[in-house]
């Protein structure tokens, strides 16, 4: 994979202040990117296949190493490209009133807009290997999984000899095309504006040191869109569509033109030979491939969904500053925020008997649903201040996320079994869909949370967080501190991804059946696979950090020392009709970090590692689309230089050095629990900056 990436940001402050009063700022910002990535390899089916494993290597029921026989490689050629644009616009107005009062009043304006553009280009020895009785040469593999992970393979044909552009597989047969390519075009636009008034109350005496109230009002639209195209071939005279009449063209040479390299091992660091190389762009360009529109090729259900959001909330919160007693005093606040969401989206569902292949155009039918509710989200958080510099704090809050808005389209598909018409079990019906749930309700979650704490004083230095460093809760005091905490999350409305909801498909009826077909329908009952609120689990853990000035034990150390933190969680999310829960996506069961510091006058320096258990992530899979896979756990090793300079002509001005991934970890996504399932093995390299910055105040 060769990339390249081009972002350019632009960033504008105005500020307004006529008198101590009012002070208004308005900042605005612009950034593009623009990124377009060559991929070079060859994708070799296996076990999906007509290939045979002809010897094995099985370490604990999985196949270390072996060979294949019988294999029908598919040469990739791939081109990828993506522009974003995002403009933000922030105007903050702060007002100070007579008698302790003050008020806030901030307007925004977001939006985002994406363009993607994946294009694969195939070729092989030639067409439908595996059907074609031997008259495409196979290939052997050999394979063998490195204990990291990685794939090395070998094989004895030539890489480049006798290369033609085809659908060496067949892929395009159930679409009566032969498929040297595809093209997808996904299309993203969202918009997200904000008001919001709030004003508080500053009291002189009593245990409420302030309050604060205030409304704000929030819309959001994001719109999905996708092209699909198959690249097939031309030069038959009866088309490019199979059929009993037609042939179409089923190889090709690759143009002169096209071709980049015959003696380049893309794949060099996994085993493989040189394999011919070609720019898929000039296919394109030349006509030696031509776009044939498809569409929901490779998606469950229309992928064109534009999803709409109105919030209006309201909070009222109350801070306590007092003492209980002499030697015990509390901070912190109470209060409630109400929520309220009106939600709708438009997406469409598939005509009956409509086509989604080839140049007709698919016939759909739109469709529109949405909800609205309101959530109270109270809140106590609540710091106890304990005599020999301990703090006990003491947090519960109720709180929601709402669902992805990808899971709120109103798209569908319906489907029926002429097999089951006359079946009267809705589980075996005729009717049956999935889709999307624009009803689809926020995840809920009751947090409590407990904190120890205890802060020291001595004659080391500690650790003083500069703008660039991680924002912690350990860089807010330059004073030694121990933190023990534990927490717990009680979550309900949880969504299901994929839920068999009970359906009556009656209003269908006359749309799918005949007259003589109704009469025999034994239930207009079905099931529906779409998201539901009917998750339910919860997450605990516990948490060590520490802030520690070697300088406090002796003073030959001064100007060192250790931030650290642990944390370990656990999870559970139960969902009907599955008795074993499943774990948070995107959680690690343990997490730490560790930074080794120096400081001494302007000069600071730091270590730092971070590592992370395995974990349940996200990674795309086909047609961009978002699938869960295991990510393997690593660690992260990153160091920093910089000085300082705070006198002199060079005052204000600030130099770094830093390197991340310095022990060059990779990225590894597997399957099935099993970490030599692996499906997704990426190396990033390591990564030096130097910089300088300058203070002009």
């Amino acid at each position: 994979i060769s990339d390249l990436m081009n972002r350019n940001a632009y960033l504008a402050t105005f500020e307004y202040r006529p008198s101590d009063s009012y002070t208004s700022i308005l900042d605005l910002t612009y950034s593009d990117t623009h990124e377009t990535q060559q991929a070079k390899g060859i994708e070799f089916p296996l076990y999906w296949s007509s290939a045979t494993l002809a010897s094995a290597n099985p370490v604990n029921g999985f196949d270390q190493s072996g060979t294949y026989t019988n294999v029908y490689p598919v040469f990739r050629n791939d081109y990828n490209k993506y522009t974003d644009y995002q403009y933000n616009v922030l105007w903050r107005n702060r007002f100070k009133f007579a008698d302790n009062w003050t008020g806030k009043f901030d307007a925004t304006y977001n939006r985002a807009e994406r363009q993607d553009y994946f294009l694969e280009s195939y070729s092989g020895y030639g067409y439908n290997g595996p059907a074609s009785s031997g008259v495409v040469p196979p290939a052997t593999i050999n394979f063998n999984e490195g204990s990291n992970g990685e794939l090395f393979l070998s094989t004895p044909q030539s890489l480049t000899n006798g290369i033609v552009l085809t659908d060496p597989q067949g892929w395009g047969s159930g679409a009566n095309l032969v498929q040297a390519g595809f093209i997808n075009q996904p299309h993203t636009e969202d918009y997200l504006a904000n008001l919001k008034l709030s004003a508080k109350h500053y009291f002189n005496n009593g245990p409420i040191s302030n309050v604060s109230f205030g409304v704000s009002r929030t819309s959001r639209r994001k719109s999905f869109h996708i092209q699909q195209d198959f690249l097939v071939l031309p030069g038959a005279s009866c088309g490019v569509v199979i059929s009993s009449t037609c042939t179409p063209t089923q190889a090709a040479p690759i143009p002169a033109s096209a071709i980049e390299s015959t003696s380049t091992a893309a794949l060099g660091f996994m085993g493989l030979g040189p394999q011919v190389l070609y720019n898929p762009l000039s296919l394109l360009a030349t006509g030696a491939l031509v776009q044939y529109p498809t569409f929901m090729s490779s998606l469950p259900i229309p992928p064109n969904w534009t999803v709409r959001e109105t919030d209006t909330d309201a909070f009222l919160q109350f801070d306590i500053h007092t003492r209980l007693s002499d030697d015990v005093g509390l901070r912190g606040n109470f209060g409630l925020q109400i929520a309220h969401t009106s939600q709708s989206s438009t997406g469409a569902r598939l005509a009956p008997g409509a086509s989604t292949g080839g140049s007709a155009t698919t016939v759909l039918i739109p469709q529109f649903g949405g909800t609205s509710y309101t959530r109270y989200l109270p809140s106590l958080n609540l710091v106890f201040t304990l005599p020999h510099q301990n703090d006990v704090r003491v947090g519960v809050a109720r709180t929601m996320i709402r669902p992805r808005m990808d899971q709120l389209n109103d798209s569908q598909v319906i489907s029926g079994n002429l097999t089951q018409l006359s079946g009267s079990n809705p589980n075996q019906g005729y009717f049956s869909a999935s889709g999307g749930n624009p009803k689809l309700l926020p995840y809920m979650a009751t947090n409590y949370n407990l904190s120890l704490e205890h802060y020291f004083h001595g004659s080391g230095t500690a650790f003083k967080c500069t703008s660039g460093e991680k924002n912690s809760g350990l860089c807010q005091s330059s004073t030694g501190y121990v933190q023990f905490a534990a927490y717990y999350l009680s979550l309900s409305d949880y969504v299901n991804p994929s839920q068999a909801v009970l359906t009556d498909f009656a209003p269908y009826k006359s749309a799918y059946l005949s007259a003589a077909q109704q009469a025999s329908l034994g239930t207009s009952l079905g099931y529906s696979a779409q998201p539901e609120n009917n998750g339910s689990g919860h997450l605990e853990g516990l948490q060590i950090a520490t802030n520690i000035p070697l300088g406090d034990f002796t003073h030959w150390l001064n100007g060192f020392g250790i931030l650290a933190s642990a944390n370990r969680n656990l999870s559970a999310l139960y969902y009907p009709g599955n008795s074993t829960p499943v774990t948070i996506d995107g959680l690690s069961k343990w997490v730490e970090d560790y930074t080794l510091y120096f400081q001494h006058g302007g000069f600071q320096a730091r270590v730092s590692d971070s590592y992370r258990s395995s974990f349940l992530g996200r990674v795309f899979g086909i047609s961009a689309s978002r699938i869960e896979d295991y990510v393997k756990g690593y660690s992260e090793i990153d160091a920093q230089l910089s000085y300082s300079f705070d006198s002199g002509k060079l005052n204000g001005l600030t130099l770094t050095a830093s390197g991340s991934n310095l022990g060059n970890h990779g990225f590894i996504a597997y399957q099935n629990g099993d970490p030599r399932q692996v499906v997704v093995w990426e190396r990033f390299s390591r990564t030096y900056q130097l910089g300088f910055s300058y203070d002009f105040e």
